[in-house]
């Protein structure tokens, strides 16, 4: 990870925003970066100010911009009501694709998420059976 974006998270985690507790534990998860993205768990309203001065501290200090044009949100819970666009992102109140997995509040996911995998292993399986092994080879 480059040190511009290890500034980024210990930006976001020294901050005051609330996160989210993890269950069975005292962990709090407030950032979470893979490569070049970076997801940010905000669970109060004034957790959006917070998040927008981490980013312009951010900013200031490596050049480096929010893409608010490939960036978007997903509120959960009780915020799926919500119409406004906090920090100027695309917000959605169902379900995003966040490194190749839609996660959200649809039931649907899980089917979602795993049936490219039942359809390969079908294809693997009609393969099999139209070869006619047989455990003697």
């Amino acid at each position: 990870m480059s040190s511009c974006r290890r500034l980024l998270s210990s930006l976001i985690r020294s901050s005051p925003i609330l996160g989210l507790t993890l269950p069975s534990t005292s962990d709090i998860l407030k950032v979470s970066q893979y490569a070049d993205d970076t997801t940010v768990i905000l669970t109060s309203s004034n957790d959006f100010n917070v998040l927008a001065e981490c980013l312009r501290i951010y900013q200031l200090g490596s050049g480096a911009r929010l893409n608010v044009a490939k960036s978007c949100g997903l509120f959960l819970g009780s915020w799926t009501s919500r119409t406004d666009s906090p920090l100027g992102l695309t917000w959605m109140c169902d379900n995003l694709c966040l490194l190749g997995i839609q996660v959200g509040s649809s039931t649907s996911l899980a089917t979602t998420n795993w049936q490219w995998v039942v359809d390969a292993m079908n294809a693997v399986f009609r393969l099999w059976n139209s070869r006619r092994i047989s455990y003697a080879g």
